[in-house]
């Protein structure tokens, strides 16, 4: 058996060293393989209960194998002598040889070393156990460290004491271990540790030192990374608001479409929009909307994280949330989840969602200060040295710098469809392109732009109305034609946009919402100087629709509560006669002075 002094003032690293380091019972010419067994005890705080740990690694500091054990009641030294014992009898029987054991007990060393216990000691059976696997025959060193080098050992041990009483032997390191294995193999040492404080002073090997660098600069950088997440989503957190829309009276709601009142974040005013029916589908849709967009200057946008929680009033645990990253801006202003939940499921009274006919929804929006203000872009280039200014005046036109499509269905804003059809998975965000200053972002693909009468790449769905009504009125290629060709991709995509509009959109879509977005598609059109007073009357008679959209709904009410009356008289005129019968029936029957005594016969 080899044996190292257990000397403290010589143990100056500061954490768990690998079997090739510091090896000094065995000769030049090794085995390929190299063992380390760390034991050590613990006891509980505030009571007898004691614990022992130890694991095995190999030459690479791998886990070989680990043991934690409840030795039920006892003292410290002897948790520790129980380890050694369990960790020597372990390796020995495994054949994990040469070995090299490391214990943070200088008075179990001693003991072991020096046979220093006398035949009737308590422990002496115990010592001796540990002496006798000591003098096998095989190569075997026993040493002290300090507690900064013997982690993984004592976490072990003070898991024993959590356990049930016996000894448990871990082929894989448990989950909760494993901070104290990277930190091992990171050599890092514990701060404020006296291992840390000496090593300051001592100048290492440069190899090792070299290898430590390396690895505590990923060390570094991982927790560099998890502080800025941290603070990121401290940030985040900070400046998020959370409004609560309780809806009473659920069962009463006829509109298709429900507005909360409106609440102020970021300067903006949002509120949140539900459709009780759902949107075209047997989902309950949700989604939330900046409501002033109107009011709000041209150019406008917010990037904003937003979730919706349709709160579960009988078990929180089962309310449904479900997060996106949005920027909003006038062409979008409007997003959320088409499929929030199944109707059947959210109108079962059973899962809590309705109770008491109140209904609840919870809106956390944070506004995104990082990614802040898009500002609209300048759309013209610079004038050519040596020409004269264009007579075309300098314009700011929003919208424009991500071409006119159709939107997928990872994102529909819901004024696109006359109601909300944004869908999003709770667990995924959108990548989302933001326009650069001076930079014009295109997210229409080549194959879906078509070449307009050789003037402009135009999207294909354009296209076709452009030329019928080009055909028509002459005058809306002619004033374009000393424009730059970037003025006129613009001009007569604001003119596709308004007429692909007015050709898809039907009465019924006529919403609050969907005039609005008329009315700022016919607002930028204006600025490319169009002569449009053909097309104006079709504008306004659109907006007009609005009304009888509403009043459409009016008479729809209207009619229901009369049909619902109607019922309800009929109901009231059966129980009128059914009540008449009854009263003819009493009168016949002889009347009776009410004032007259009983009386009792005397």
């Amino acid at each position: 058996m080899g044996s190292e002094k257990c000397n403290f003032e010589e143990q100056l690293d500061c954490s768990w060293r690998s079997p090739h380091h510091g090896w000094k019972c065995l000769g030049p010419k090794l085995e390929a393989k190299r063992y380390r067994l760390n034991v050590a005890g613990s006891r509980g705080i505030g009571s007898r209960s004691i614990g022992g740990g130890g694991v095995i690694r190999n030459e690479k500091g791998e886990w070989v194998a680990g043991f934690a054990e409840n030795l039920g009641t006892g003292r410290v030294v002897e948790a520790k002598l129980w380890a050694l014992y369990r960790g020597l009898e372990l390796a020995w029987k495994s054949g994990w040889a040469p070995l090299g054991v490391e214990c943070d007990s200088n008075v179990a060393v001693t003991v072991v070393m020096n046979q220093v216990v006398h035949q009737n000691h308590s422990l002496f059976q115990l010592v001796k156990s540990c002496q006798e696997l000591l003098k096998q025959n095989w190569k075997c060193s026993l040493g002290c460290v300090s507690a900064e080098q013997n982690c993984v050992a004592i976490f072990l041990a003070n898991l024993g004491l959590s356990m049930k009483l016996g000894c448990h032997y871990f082929d894989v390191p448990p989950p909760a271990c494993a901070p104290f294995l990277v930190q091992d193999e990171c050599s890092v040492a514990p701060p404020g540790s006296v291992a840390a404080r000496k090593m300051k002073t001592r100048e290492a090997d440069r190899m090792i030192q070299r290898d430590a660098r390396r690895k505590n600069l990923r060390v570094r950088k991982l927790i560099q990374k998890a502080r800025r997440m941290q603070n990121r989503k401290v940030k985040e957190d900070r400046e998020s608001v959370i409004f609560t829309w309780r809806i009473d009276t659920f069962s009463k709601l006829d509109t298709f479409q429900h507005y909360s009142e409106p609440f102020n974040i970021g300067g903006f005013k949002w509120r949140i929009v539900m459709y009780p029916q759902g949107n075209k589908e047997d989902y309950l849709s949700v989604y939330l909307d900046m409501s002033d967009a109107r009011a709000l200057p041209l150019g406008w946008s917010r990037y904003a994280k937003f979730s919706l929680t349709l709160v579960d009033q009988l078990q929180c645990s089962k309310s449904i949330t479900k997060e996106i990253v949005h920027v909003f801006n006038a062409c979008e202003r409007d997003c959320g989840f088409k499929s929030l939940v199944p109707l059947s499921q959210f109108y079962d009274h059973g899962n809590g969602y309705i109770v008491n006919d109140i209904c609840i929804i919870e809106a956390k929006v944070a506004i995104l200060q990082d990614h802040g203000f898009s500002a609209p872009v300048e759309p013209f280039r610079k004038e050519k040295e040596g020409q004269g200014p264009s007579n075309v005046q300098p314009v700011t036109v929003p919208g424009f710098f991500t071409r006119w499509e159709t939107p997928s269905c990872e994102q529909v804003p819901a004024s696109y469809h006359n109601a909300p059809s944004s869908e999003q998975n709770c667990t995924e965000l959108p990548n989302i392109s933001i326009a650069k200053e001076s930079e014009v972002v295109s997210s229409t693909s080549a194959d879906e732009l078509m070449d307009f009468r050789g003037l402009a790449k135009i999207q294909k769905a354009f296209v076709p109305l452009l030329d019928e009504v080009c055909s028509c009125h002459s005058s809306l290629i002619e004033c374009q034609m000393k424009q730059s060709p970037t003025f006129i991709e613009w001009a007569f995509t604001a003119l596709g946009r308004v007429l692909h509009f007015l050709k898809t959109k039907k009465v019924k879509d006529m919403t609050d919402d969907v005039c609005a977005d008329l009315e700022l598609l016919w607002k930028e059109l204006q600025i490319f100087k169009f002569d449009l007073a053909w097309l104006k009357p079709h504008i306004q008679g659109a907006l007009r629709m609005n009304k009888l959209v509403k009043r459409a709904g009016q008479v729809k009410i209207l009619r229901k509560d009369v049909v619902d009356l109607e019922i309800e008289n009929k109901r009231l005129m059966a129980k009128l006669e059914v009540a008449r019968r009854d009263l003819e029936k009493a009168e016949g029957v002889e009347e009776m002075d009410m004032d007259k005594e009983l009386g009792y016969g005397g």
